[in-house]
């Protein structure tokens, strides 16, 4: 009864969520866009070398935080760099040079194309998509469960969520499976 209750909470907070997207307008997603950015590079400047050499990351579409100045800003740095393929209920990381390497895929997200290497590094910092989080780093998905079960198999990556403050709540409800996160990112402030 309790998982259910869980659900459908977790379905009420994705409604708010799609409701507040809509509203989102271009000049306003573009500046987030940019303090999205200044705030990762400032946590990722502060990350040990070691764990520089590659980044698994996702290719954002639609109204999502924008990834892609962070993957251009990681291949001028030549930093390696990962981005997921679903394939059924699964998703792996293959390694990406830039753009070029990637084509429409599961729900037409992009994907990398099929002869991308697989990406084999299990503590790799990983770039994590969201529908909302909390100030405890909780992190509600869109409902797929592709990253908790891929965080599950390798749950040594160093986590960063990108997300725009209108995704955060003060409590976002957790399932066993919910995978929390390391740090989330806003165009407000940095979640540690």
């Amino acid at each position: 009864m309790a998982e259910l209750k869980i659900s459908s909470h977790k379905n009420e907070l994705r409604s708010i969520i799609k409701q507040r997207e809509k509203n989102l307008e271009a000049v306003k997603k573009a500046q987030w866009d940019e303090n999205i950015f200044s705030h990762f590079l400032k946590v990722f400047d502060h990350l040990p070398e070691k764990e520089k050499t590659i980044v698994y990351c996702y290719v954002s579409c639609k109204k999502e935080a924008d990834t892609r100045k962070i993957l251009e800003y990681l291949w001028k740095q030549n930093i390696r760099t990962a981005v997921p393929r679903v394939q059924e209920k699964e998703m792996e990381f293959y390694e990406i040079t830039g753009f070029f390497d990637l084509e429409p895929g599961y729900y037409g997200i992009l994907e990398p194309v099929k002869s991308c290497p697989l990406a084999k590094e299990p503590k790799a910092v990983m770039i994590v998509p969201g529908a909302g989080f909390s100030p405890d780093k909780s992190r509600l998905g869109r409902g797929g469960g592709f990253y908790d079960r891929f965080l599950k198999k390798e749950p040594m990556h160093k986590k960063l969520a990108v997300a725009y403050e209108y995704q955060m709540f003060s409590q976002i409800p957790v399932e066993k499976h919910d995978v929390r996160m390391d740090v989330v990112i806003t165009e407000k402030q940095i979640y540690f």
